[in-house]
């Protein structure tokens, strides 16, 4: 599987070599090539994609700043284990910050929240066709793509701003509660569609306690749970 992945990224001209080593390791973390606590072979990385070790490790560095990778003393480089306070951690932040951004939504003026509403909705419609069809990939853009919505409609740079500090684990997170068995994916993207309805429907109602109610229970109940279920050994 990584050998079939590096096809891509040795066709790169424009990028640093690092700038091309990094983003075949995300791209690699993100879509399951490496899971979660298994080590990366920097040698191998670089043998496959024809580079010097260097530039791998400078990768691996960065990736190490974003909290994605950890380099264990005399065991190499491994994809961050992720903890039962790492996933509470982020949920109890995004419950917050996406709180006050659809608060800060309720507050504009009515033209400005019907033109959200309507790409929130178009989002949604995105989902369900994406999920009809399978398409895992466009589905998990389009998935999160709803709620950067939201931190745009609220017009509050910093919401942004600090959720996209931890984008990458976010990302991560994510694709782990979807599950890897096609059967597991559908059903959590169905339930994760039925819940962003929901939510807008609440806003679109101006009912802002139901919405914030209905992000709780999206985000602090059924995202930990897909979690919990898909990565059932956590670590305290």
């Amino acid at each position: 599987m990584e050998e079939n992945a590096t096809q891509n990224y040795q066709l790169g001209k424009k990028q640093s070599k690092s700038e091309l080593v990094y983003n075949y390791l995300l791209d690699g973390i993100m879509s399951g090539v490496w899971d979660l606590g298994e080590r990366i072979n920097d040698k191998k990385v670089a043998e496959m994609l024809g580079i010097n070790r260097l530039a791998v490790r400078e990768a691996l560095s960065r990736l190490i700043e974003n909290d994605v990778v950890e380099q264990l003393h005399w065991k190499g480089y491994h994809v961050r284990s992720i903890t039962q306070k790492d996933v509470m951690h982020i949920v109890d932040i995004r419950i917050s910050l996406e709180s006050l951004a659809m608060r800060q939504l309720l507050q504009k003026p009515e033209e400005h929240k019907l033109q959200y509403f309507s790409k929130m909705q178009e989002t949604i419609k995105k989902q369900e066709l994406y999920i009809n069809n399978d398409d895992h990939v466009s589905y998990l853009e389009v998935d999160f793509h709803f709620h950067e919505l939201l931190y745009e409609a609220s017009e509050n740079p910093l919401i942004g701003k600090i959720i996209g500090n931890f984008r990458i684990m976010t990302n991560l997170l994510r694709n782990v509660s979807m599950g890897k068995k096609p059967e597991d994916f559908r059903e959590a993207a169905y339930i994760s569609t039925k819940d962003h309805q929901e939510l807008l429907d609440a806003m679109m109602g101006n009912d802002y306690m139901r919405a914030k109610k209905l992000l709780i229970i999206h985000l602090g109940k059924t995202f930990v749970e897909n979690i919990t279920k898909n990565l059932p050994i956590l670590k305290e």
